[in-house]
């Protein structure tokens, strides 16, 4: 059985929670969260906050279930708040 890691990364606001891309890749998932907390800061957000949950605080219940790596709280000028967040999910394949 192989394991496969998949980082999902979501915005999740008064709005609800929207899903924006996964890759497979960890660095290439941190470089699109980054990216995505540029472009809102670029837009006049702030980021009041990054989370970095310990590893044993983002391991998962199990297969399919996603577990939470990084979580940037931004807030702009209105008071508005915004949450980018990523998430990794571990798939077990038969293959």
């Amino acid at each position: 059985m192989k394991t496969t890691q998949i980082f999902v990364i979501c915005t999740l606001n008064a709005g609800g929670r929207y899903v924006h891309t996964a890759t497979p890749d960890r660095g290439r998932a941190d470089a699109l969260a980054a990216r995505l907390v540029r472009s809102y800061t670029a837009d006049g957000w702030n980021v009041e906050e990054i989370q970095h949950p310990r590893p044993d605080e983002w391991n998962g219940e199990g297969p399919g279930v996603p577990a939470v790596v990084e979580v940037f709280r931004l807030r702009n000028a209105a008071g508005v708040w915004c949450n980018i967040e990523l998430y990794r999910v571990e798939d077990n394949n038969e293959n």
